[in-house]
This record gives C-alpha cells, sequence and structure tokens, in this order.
C-alpha cells in the first residue's frame, strides 16, 4: 500500500502545496544530502511543516529536491533478507530503528541511534509476506544479490513502505555480525555464486546502539568548529 506523494523543485513551492492542502506532511529530501532535511509534521493543519520548510528555504541555498509524503500514523518496522539472484538465503530480519537523539523518543530527529532486531524462519510471516516477499519476481529479474530492506509504517489498515534499503545498512550489519553463526566468507560467496546455504544464526532479540559525539546531529557546525 502507498499514500500520496508530491515533489518540488523548491522551498517555495513545497510551501504554497502546504498551505493550500493543510494536512500533516513528512518532508523527505531527496538525494544524497544531509538527513537532517527530513522531518515529520505534527499538526493536522500543517503549520509546522510550513515554518520548517520557510526556515530551510533561508537556511539551505541552492537547488534541492523536496518530496512531501502524506503522513501515516503506525508503527514502523522493517523487514530484510540476503537474496542470492534466485531466492532468498537464511532467516528473514525483522528491524525497529530509533531515530530520535534521546531516549523515550524525544529530542531531533537522526539517521538512526539504534535498532531492536531479531531472526525468524517463519515463510508466512505477514508483514514479509506483504512487503519484501512480493519483490521476488523483480529481484530475480535484476538479478540482485545480498541484503535487502523494506522500512514501513504499519497499523490496523495495513504496511505502508517508507523506503528500500537495497544494500548493506548501518548499524544493522554489526548487528549481523552478532547474531551469525557461520563465516561471512561461506556466506558471501554463496550468495554471489548464486547459491543457497544453511546460515547458523542466533535465536532471540539484539540490540545495536551508536554512540555520537558533539556537534552531532548537527554536523554542519563541523565546518565552523574547524580551523
Amino acid at each position: 500500500k502507498t499514500v500520496p506523494m508530491q515533489n518540488f523543485n523548491s522551498f517555495q513551492s513545497a510551501i504554497d502545496f502546504v498551505k493550500n492542502n493543510r494536512a500533516a506532511w513528512v518532508i523527505k529530501q531527496n538525494g544524497h544530502a544531509s538527513k537532517s532535511l527530513n522531518y515529520v509534521g505534527h499538526f493536522d493543519d500543517g503549520r509546522d511543516v510550513i515554518n520548517v520548510l520557510e526556515n530551510y528555504k533561508e537556511n539551505f541555498k541552492g537547488e534541492h529536491t523536496i518530496t512531501l509524503q502524506q503522513k501515516i500514523k503506525g508503527i514502523e518496522i522493517g523487514a530484510a533478507r540476503y537474496f542470492n539472484g534466485t531466492d532468498w538465503v537464511g532467516p528473514i530480519e525483522m528491524n525497529v530503528e530509533h531515530k530520535k537523539f534521546f531516549p523515550g523518543d524525544i529530542g531531533p530527529a537522526t539517521s538512526e541511534m539504534g535498532t531492536l532486531a531479531w531472526y525468524e524462519d517463519n515463510e508466512n510471516n505477514k508483514l514479509f509476506q506483504e512487503t519484501l516477499g512480493k519483490l521476488k519476481p523483480h529481484l530475480q529479474k535484476i538479478n540482485f544479490r545480498g541484503d535487502i530492506d523494506i522500512n514501513c509504517i504499519v497499523n490496523e489498515t495495513g504496511a505502508y513502505p517508507l523506503e528500500a534499503t537495497p544494500r548493506f545498512g548501518s548499524p544493522i550489519i554489526y548487528l549481523h555480525a552478532e547474531i551469525h553463526k557461520s563465516p561471512w566468507g561461506e556466506f558471501f560467496k554463496a550468495i554471489a555464486d548464486g547459491k543457497s546455504y544453511n546460515l547458523k544464526w542466533k535465536k532471540g532479540y539484539g540490540i545495536v546502539v551508536l554512540l555520537t559525539v558533539p556537534p552531532f546531529p548537527y554536523t554542519k557546525k563541523l565546518k565552523e568548529l574547524s580551523p
């Protein structure tokens, strides 16, 4: 399931849109700029989103492609798995990211401060079947080999994808290193060769935590601090 999205080539056009379409919107910055440009609206009239966009307009010069997506309320959770070009390899990974800077889900949003994750081998897992599982024909078509993750907002009406991560994610790859019992070399060689592999793994929950130092998450201040 998907929700409405709108793309804009300027902050002003995005501001005008929100003024004419009052709602709680999510601001996403396309490309590889700082994720600090992302923002999740709180007010149904969109006034906080307008204020944030006006701040961006004042402080971030140059062209930026902005996406506004209708906010969906629910639980953020992801499903991930390794693929060898033909079929899935290993168990299904379920992960829950913690993105706020402080415990208790407070403070500024970051790319990620830590993740709770676990493996399971239930092929009928509903979240997997409704999201990542549906991509199997496409992954076969493009001969994809590696780890892929679909992050979602889930509520009583279904799962709504937020993003796809068709690469090794960080910091989850470090948690994989703790959960996996099998040698990495054998595992990756099998995936690269398009073969199946009986991955040995630990059952239970795992937590990976990021440690940061100032001025994180305001990394643009590093330039100000540099000699």
